[in-house]
């Protein structure tokens, strides 16, 4: 499985999470930091990533458009790189499955309340 992270997530996630996922890569490593989601989409569709994003709009975009690509929408809160990376780790299985669900097009993860 292949996750994309967007420009609202640290670039440092890439290291921490190196080893507990197939690939991953900061929209900054494609030089995607400036584009619009929909370039952002059209580049992860073609790629084979799954949107990693704390930012509704691909939310929207999802629900409006489809997949691909899948996103996987992190409502955390404001928390830290740290915090993200034990939330993405410990939902691998999840998002794992979700990746082959071919109906899903978006996957929440919700932080502790």
């Amino acid at each position: 499985m292949k996750l994309l992270l967007d420009a609202n997530l640290s670039p440092r996630l890439v290291g921490l999470l190196a080893g507990s996922f197939d690939e991953i890569a900061h929209v900054r490593e494609l030089d995607l930091a400036a584009a619009d989601d929909a370039m952002i989409r059209a580049v992860a569709a073609d790629r084979g990533f799954l949107i990693v994003t704390m930012d509704s709009d691909f939310n929207d975009l999802a629900y409006l458009q489809g997949a691909p690509p899948k996103i996987a929408w992190l409502r955390l809160g404001n928390v830290s790189t740290a915090r993200v990376a034990e939330a993405l780790e410990a939902n691998a299985a999840t998002i794992a499955e979700f990746s082959r669900d071919a109906e899903a097009a978006v996957l929440t993860i919700i932080g502790p309340r």
